[in-house]
């Protein structure tokens, strides 16, 4: 990746730990630094003139975020800078929310922003910012794919359950609440599934070793496994990748079938729609019925293909080099 330059901030890091390939796979770029406010203001002064990609990852520490934003605002005319921002938000909610709107209301031709938003209007809607002009300068990719040590082979012997996996708080993850409610239908509370993604891993800080798939695994275990978004903002969170990968039915709310269908997914091809419009117990026993397992087993099958041929960090990192180098041309 000839002249392409990572900057993450000095003692953070980047994506979610579960996501190692991604990680991994970073390293291809030519240089990678890991600098605090300062070192990044210097190395900007010192490479002002030279036709290099800066890329930026802010996760987190949204202070790094606004004395960058400051700074490059303060010092930088329009199109001076090779910049492309990679945010893992978009929605206006709490301290990243504020980061966000500051990131998007000055964006104009100073820097470029890849986005995990599906389109303009989605971004729109939760920023409330009217960045219309500027949408050149935005482009919209899934953060998250289906990581190496995701996959797991299928399992034949399965629960005969749907799994919810993670937090069920009622205002933020709506759907998973009341789903939660319905027989046949089984949680993993976050303490637990958090033990299971995060305390297990066999990672250091520098991602030197290899994780284990423990959450990939328990997902395994069940006929079926949920994911929805949060704050109804129709993100692709990576649960959702997890699931296919394990070769588990991916179950998700009806009202992601136009967003979803951008990374290959079709209601009763390769994934369940439910209506929370509906009774929810029928819906649940539909897919839960043994007379319906063959049809099950097709499509969960289907999924799990999809994910190893076309969600897998090889093609997801191919479309992310293809992003950035449409952003600018040398």
């Amino acid at each position: 990746m000839e002249n392409i330059y990572l900057i993450l901030e000095k003692n953070y890091n980047i994506f979610n730990i579960k996501s190692h390939a991604i990680i991994k796979k970073i390293y291809y770029f030519d240089k990678i630094y890991y600098f605090d406010i300062n070192e990044t203001k210097q190395f900007l002064i010192e490479n002002k003139n030279l036709k290099i990609k800066i890329i930026f990852y802010i996760y987190i520490n949204w202070n790094f975020g606004y004395n960058l934003l400051e700074f490059i605002k303060n010092n930088y005319k329009k199109n001076e800078l090779e910049i492309i921002f990679i945010t893992d938000d978009y929605w206006d909610t709490g301290s990243n929310g504020k980061f966000l709107k500051i990131l998007y209301t000055n964006i104009q031709n100073l820097y470029k922003i890849i986005c995990p938003a599906p389109n303009i209007n989605i971004l729109r809607d939760y920023t409330s910012l009217n960045i219309k002009n500027y949408i050149s300068n935005i482009k919209f990719n899934p953060l998250w794919c289906c990581y190496d040590n995701s996959f797991t082979n299928e399992n034949n012997i399965l629960d005969n359950k749907i799994l919810i996996s993670g937090r069920t708080w009622d205002k933020i993850y709506t759907e998973r609440y009341l789903l939660s409610k319905i027989n046949g239908c089984v949680t993993l509370n976050y303490n637990n599934s958090d033990n299971l993604i995060l305390n297990k891993y066999n990672c250091d800080k520098n991602y030197n070793n290899e994780p284990l798939n423990t959450y990939s695994i328990e997902l395994n275990k069940y006929l079926a496994c949920f994911s929805s978004s949060v704050y109804n903002t129709h993100a692709i969170l990576l649960k959702t990748f997890e699931i296919l990968a394990t070769g588990s039915l991916l179950v998700m709310p009806l009202n992601e079938k136009d967003y979803i269908k951008n990374i290959g997914l079709i209601d009763k091809h390769n994934c369940w729609l439910i209506d929370f419009n509906k009774d929810l117990t029928e819906q649940v026993n539909e897919i839960l019925n043994p007379s319906n397992r063959y049809l099950v087993d097709v499509i969960r099958r289907n999924g799990h293909k999809l994910a190893k041929e076309e969600l897998n960090s090889n093609v997801y990192f191919k479309n992310l080099i293809d992003i950035i180098n449409s952003f600018y041309t040398f």
